[in-house]
């Protein structure tokens, strides 16, 4: 920074969390705009419901063609899949969260698609906040190559930061300690662990998963 004459703002790296529910939970909402002289109307009921760990977000349709044209389920679609990116709670992308569109009112008078997407955006966000929302935080996998004689020092460290040993493999002068922990309470550890282990211990880490964070922010 000196040589190019920048001031530098140092810190931690900021965690990025993700954000999802915990139940099922149904919300109905109603629009009603008059935008450029012109009124805009929709009614829809969402359904959102969990989805196992690590698959994704998804949005499908209960409602024929015949209730709701195809265009104006387009439209939902849009503001469904544009409010996963928004979050719930804390602004954070919703994450592994189903979403079924089970009615719908459509008016030729009054309906349009900007009405729709605007509906289908609101009541995600309404019906999310009425399933559990829960914030889930990156796990990381943790690998830790240590002299036998600081094993034990090496798992107390991972332990007091939440992390759980998954398991312990014994080499010829060293042992491979693999283990889980929250990127969150992975700050600092590498000088930590060099003055438990007289420097003599190396580890690396990469993100395994994400899980719901006790406790909130």
């Amino acid at each position: 920074t000196k040589d190019y004459r920048i001031d530098a703002k140092v810190g931690n790296p900021q965690v990025t969390y993700r954000e999802s529910i915990s139940k099922t939970a149904s919300h109905t909402e109603r629009y009603q705009r008059v935008l450029a002289g012109k009124e805009n109307t929709a009614q829809l009921t969402l359904k959102v419901f969990p989805q196992e760990r690590g698959t994704g977000n998804a949005f499908t349709s209960a409602v024929s063609e015949d209730v709701l044209p195809r265009e104006f389920q387009d439209a939902v679609a849009r503001g469904v899949n544009g409010a996963f990116s928004s979050g719930i709670m804390f602004g954070y992308p919703a994450y592994d969260i189903g979403v079924t569109l089970v009615e719908a009112v459509y008016s030729q008078q009054t309906s349009t698609a900007i009405a729709f997407e605007a509906a289908a955006s609101l009541g995600f966000d309404q019906a999310c906040r009425s399933a559990g929302p829960i914030l889930l935080e990156p796990i990381m996998t943790v690998d830790v190559m240590c002299p036998k004689e600081f094993i034990g020092d090496v798992i107390n460290q991972l332990t007091i930061r939440g992390g759980l040993i998954s398991s312990i493999e014994s080499r010829t002068v060293i042992e491979h300690v693999r283990a889980h922990a929250p990127l969150a309470a992975m700050f600092g550890f590498s000088t930590t662990l060099r003055s438990a282990t007289q420097g003599r211990a190396t580890f690396a880490m990469e993100f395994s998963h994400f899980a719901k964070k006790e406790g909130g922010l």
